[in-house]
């Protein structure tokens, strides 16, 4: 057993990247199809990402984890592989994104992502890797996200845009050619009156044939043992790649009886994760007597400070009890620990999925909806106070989030009160992620009253000083920008005197008509008088507006950053850029929309007099109808012929009286 907190690593091994597993969900049915077309993607994608970084690594080593249910000769035994720690998931779509791959990201550029997204879908057609030219270029793409945190360099919000009075397709590189068309039938894009850009059905499509390079976030398609040897396996790949730095961790082995392999220990180095390796059993003998192992890693957790709430036991087994389990697991379930249990085999005693569920996870009240899930995670796990620490909470359900909960943070130290921090989803601070994915149709979420808690991660804090740290407003990263007229509009998330919280003394507005100017030389840029405006409280909706000291020309695009300063004059980080352009429709030329004032009206009198000859014909045409109708009553109502000189009078005077 190992003791200690958990994150799944992913190494380098030379040049080839290895410890990387694919987990297939359990619910997925089975199908071997898709294991050889995860093989072929990884094959393809390994070959491309060797290519694309010139030949500086490539994929070494891939798992694949099936779920338990799956049966072939062909498969082996799990070690320490779970589908919750898996980088890469297989899993029944996501509503938001249907069978779209996306990576899941939770910080800003630069940041690792959380796990990389495919459905069995996606493996079953072509549609939806066309872009990319194949599925290897796919989890390329994904890839980049999840291992070094970039985003994609296409935008659905924002596709086109102003450059230097042409129209250019939001892309990387700008040297990509194309055109642009609505459909790939090459019908022509139209035109936003309002903004005189493409409209939103218009897609930029590269030709086919150029010699450029593009980047892998744009458009990737152009060329540019036995048991106790897997125990042992799963134990050093726990020791080498998934314990934090600075965190302790004891070691205890068992079988026909219990012993401690090793006391907590600080991981501070290489040195000390081989150390511990080393320690790890080589043999297997005995019976498995799991209360004696349960029991003897509570008193190593106690060792430090008494108590073993919050710790964390990863339980590694066969699943074969020889003890009774339900003797020792609910003293186990009420020690306050959080227990991991990892079977290697398919006779798991039901009570280790009990103790893993009651300290572990939360299940769904009815089994026909899907359960809310809790997720939190830390930033960082030491802080000397220079840099913030961040606090992470994902609520969701089926993949998609549940807004507007209410998420506490209770955050408890060694000695004094613990601190509660409320958890936002309001936008305050948010960071712009990948682009939107196609939309699917809606799901709705059953949600109900609910109460979730999930154990966090521990970390450490040693201040440098006594004096508490005085950190900047947090840095805007949702600013927009319009111009109406000559009028500019702005808006943004408010910061607050410290990151978040409180209010900030001051902004800073600047512009400049050159983007890389502005983002390399931001105090040499102009500035904007707005003296007299006060920051709102951290977390409001900031709306400004102002002239410039010009008249702004058609087609001018400009570019916007602000920047707050806290009562100490400690400045922020400047926010994003935003652009804005003016854009005035041209009239259309006089000659010209006098040219279809004539025709118009020379169709409207040739209307008229067609008209008219209708009209006309048609009152004829009654009048003669009527007359005969007439005449006819006459004649019937005298029973005589035709040819009876009074009756002939009568009938001549009744039909000139109608015509």
């Amino acid at each position: 057993m190992l003791l200690s907190s958990t994150s799944t690593g992913i190494k380098l091994d030379g040049n080839g990247y290895v410890d990387v597993v694919i987990a297939i969900s359990s619910r997925v049915s089975q199908d071997n199809t898709l294991i050889d077309k995860i093989k072929d993607m990884v094959t393809e994608g390994s070959l491309y990402l060797f290519e694309a970084l010139d030949k500086k690594v490539y994929f070494k080593e891939a798992t694949i984890l099936v779920p338990p249910q799956w049966n072939s000769k062909d498969f082996t035994r799990a070690r320490t592989e779970s589908f919750e720690k898996a980088r890469i998931r297989i899993d029944n779509p996501n509503p938001a994104y249907g069978d779209e791959p996306y990576t899941n990201q939770y910080g800003e550029c630069g940041a690792e992502g959380e796990y990389i997204h495919f459905t069995p879908n996606f493996f079953q057609t072509n549609a939806l890797t066309k872009p990319y030219r194949s599925k290897g270029r796919v989890l390329v793409h994904e890839w980049a996200h999840l291992r070094w945190g970039v985003y994609d360099e296409y935008s659905e919000k924002k596709p086109f845009y102003y450059s230097n009075g042409h129209i250019e397709a939001t892309r990387c590189s700008k040297n990509i050619k194309g055109q642009f068309y609505e459909d790939s039938a090459e019908t022509p894009c139209r035109t936003d009156p309002q903004t005189s850009l493409p409209t939103k059905d218009c897609k930029f499509f590269p030709n086919k044939y150029q010699n450029t390079r593009s980047s892998i976030m744009f458009l990737p398609s152009l060329d540019s043992g036995s048991r106790i040897l897997r125990l042992q396996q799963a134990a050093t790949h726990f020791l080498q790649n998934i314990i934090e730095d600075q965190s302790n961790v004891g070691m205890v082995t068992f079988s026909s009886d219990a012993s401690t392999l090793s006391f907590l220990t600080t991981i501070d180095s290489d040195t000390t994760r081989e150390r511990l390796i080393a320690l790890l059993p080589k043999t297997a003998a005995g019976s498995t007597h799991m209360c004696k192992g349960l029991s003897l890693s509570l008193e190593v957790l106690k060792k430090d400070d008494g108590d073993v709430i919050g710790d964390e036991i990863f339980f590694l087994t066969d699943g074969e009890a020889t003890d009774d389990l339900n003797s020792c697991v609910p003293n186990a379930i009420n020690s306050g620990a959080i227990i991991h249990t990892i079977a290697l085999g398919d006779k798991a005693d039901k009570a280790l999925r009990e103790m893993a569920d009651k300290t572990v996870t939360s299940h769904a009240a009815q089994a026909d909806v899907p359960p809310i899930i809790v997720k939190t995670r830390m930033d960082q796990k030491f802080s000397d106070g220079t840099k913030p620490m961040i606090v992470f909470a994902e609520v969701s359900q089926n993949y998609k989030p549940v807004i507007n909960a209410e998420v506490w943070a209770t955050l408890e130290p060694e000695s004094g009160p613990a601190q509660m921090l409320q958890l936002l989803d309001n936008g305050a601070g948010v960071v712009e992620m990948n682009p939107s994915k196609p939309l699917v149709s809606p799901e709705s979420l059953i949600t109900g009253s609910f109460r979730r808690t999930a154990t966090g991660e521990s970390f450490e804090v040693i201040l440098k000083s006594t004096t508490p740290p005085n950190f900047p407003p947090n840095r805007i990263t949702d600013l927009n920008a319009d111009i109406q007229e000559d009028i500019v509009l702005l808006s943004w998330t408010a910061p607050g005197e410290d990151l978040d919280h409180g209010t900030a003394k001051s902004y800073k507005i600047k512009w400049s008509l050159d983007f890389k100017m502005l983002q390399s030389n931001f105090s040499n840029a102009h500035e904007v008088n707005i003296s007299g405006i006060s920051p709102q409280e951290a977390g409001s909706v900031e709306q400004r507006s102002f002239h410039l000291s010009f008249p702004i020309q058609n087609s001018t695009t400009l570019y916007f950053v602000v920047q707050s300063e806290d009562k100490e004059n400690v400045k922020s980080q400047i926010s994003n850029i935003a652009q804005a352009s003016k854009i005035i429709p041209h009239p259309e030329p006089t000659q010209k929309t006098e040219a279809r004032k004539r025709k118009i009206e020379a169709l409207k009198g040739a209307y008229a007099h067609s008209n008219r000859i209708l009209v006309r014909g048609l009152t004829s045409q009654q009048k003669v109808t009527s007359a005969s109708l007439k005449a006819s009553w006459v004649l019937a109502k005298h029973n005589k012929p035709f040819t009876d000189a009074e009756v002939f009078k009568e009938m001549m005077v009744t039909v000139l009286s109608v015509v």
